[in-house]
């Protein structure tokens, strides 16, 4: 759904879907913003880009599968408590075990 020029909600509330996930369209690139953790998220919202003519490959690093991955081993490696709410169901303790799970599945489905 694009809600103002250049700003698009690719998944969350307006496809029964959570979380949101936001792409803002520029001239160097593109950026995603208060997106998913998990590969099917991104998926999705991959899916829905390209209704708009938008490929998420695109957009710059952190569209990037391996960075995607990368990024997520760097986080399983950290000591998580807490994933706030808005970025999936709020984790107040051993949000690690949650990270850790998108690592997994993101190596699973895309190495």
């Amino acid at each position: 759904m694009q809600i103002l020029p250049d700003i698009y909600l690719l998944d969350g509330f307006a496809y029964a879907n959570h979380p949101n996930f936001y792409l803002v369209v520029g001239p160097k690139g593109n950026a995603i913003v208060d997106a998913g953790t998990l590969p099917e998220e991104l998926e999705r919202a991959d899916a829905r880009a390209e209704t708009w003519g938008i490929s998420l490959d695109q957009g710059g690093e952190d569209c990037d599968k391996p960075t995607y991955i990368t990024s997520l081993k760097k986080l399983a490696a950290m000591e998580v408590d807490c994933i706030l709410a808005g970025h999936y169901l709020p984790y107040l303790e051993q949000g690690k075990r949650l990270v850790g799970r998108a690592y997994v599945k993101a190596l699973c489905e895309w190495r």
